[in-house]
């Protein structure tokens, strides 16, 4: 089985109407794990109702929690959403539980001791010097066959810093065609460059194997070296699209993880999101239909 650990916030997407269990490496995890992976998490939820919920859920969600930490100090972490033509922006509580995700030495002990096919993390929960540096401690002390960073960019949790970082560890970058225009301006490359160039520029100068870019109903680029590839969405009625970027990267890297076809990966990934955003929430139960055409085309 393949294993993965996804690295940072949890959180509770809170809507006008209603709220449900997120942050980008939950939902990862939890795709993973249904597509038939093995996800950790390592993360922080505070000791309060919103943290109780939260295990409750993740257990539900078959996602392993023992490096899930908790805090009896800061709050659960929580995103106030609002949604304009169905594109999320987001408000974060500062600080909150996963803004502490430091192990003792028993348990990066047992940490270390694990063995895992990928290792993902972003760059919102990098916005504490805490987690900086257990971040740091584990991608220095562990070995991991693919490092995935997403760049994720949320509000102004970001520097230059802790994007090069990302960039200089990953195997696996993904961004949206969005985050494309601000990661070159802040890397410092020519304003008239062109998506492709911008890509091809960044693989090579940081040795990245592959660089995925989603772009919402127009579908996903992926670049590998000089190979550009493109998948382009089916047609489907947009319910929610929060989410749709954590399905990607986990349907990604799932195809990927057990070898089959670099085009048949990004329609994997393209696939799995078009169905998370015909649905409320960012990871909704999968229907007995799509969870058996996932199957049928995981066998193949």
């Amino acid at each position: 089985m393949v294993r993965l650990l996804s690295f940072g916030e949890v959180l509770w997407d809170v809507f006008p109407q209603h709220q449900t269990l997120g942050g980008a490496p939950l939902n990862v995890a939890c795709h993973f794990s249904r597509l038939g992976g093995d996800a950790f998490l390592a993360s922080s939820l505070g000791m309060d109702s919103l943290g109780e919920e939260a295990r409750k859920q993740i257990a539900l969600l078959a996602v392993d929690a023992r490096f899930l930490l908790e805090d009896p100090q800061l709050p659960t972490g929580r995103a106030d959403i609002l949604l304009s033509e169905g594109i999320p922006s987001y408000e974060f509580n500062t600080p909150c539980a996963w803004d502490r995700i430091c192990y003792e030495k028993e348990m990066m002990n047992e940490l270390v001791k694990q063995q895992f096919d990928v290792f993902c993390f972003g760059t919102l929960a990098q916005r504490s010097l805490e987690n900086r540096n257990t971040l740091d401690s584990i991608l220095k002390t562990m070995h991991f066959s693919n490092i995935f960073f997403d760049v994720n960019l949320r509000k102004s949790f970001f520097t230059k810093e802790t994007l090069q970082f990302g960039l200089t560890w990953c195997t696996i970058l993904k961004m949206n065609n969005e985050e494309v225009p601000v990661l070159a301006s802040l890397l410092g490359y020519d304003a008239d460059f062109e998506q492709d160039a911008i890509m091809q520029k960044i693989g090579e100068t940081y040795g990245i194997d592959l660089i995925l870019v989603t772009e919402g109903k127009k579908g996903l680029h992926c670049y590998r070296g000089r190979a550009i590839l493109f998948q382009a969405p089916r047609p489907v009625v947009v319910v929610d699209t929060v989410g749709a970027g954590d399905s990607i990267s986990a349907g990604f890297l799932y195809a990927y993880l057990l070898d089959m076809l670099l085009s048949d990966c990004l329609q994997f990934a393209v696939d799995l999101a078009d169905y998370v955003i015909s649905h409320q929430g960012a990871i909704p139960e999968y229907e007995e239909w799509f969870a058996v055409s996932l199957l049928q085309r995981l066998k193949q």
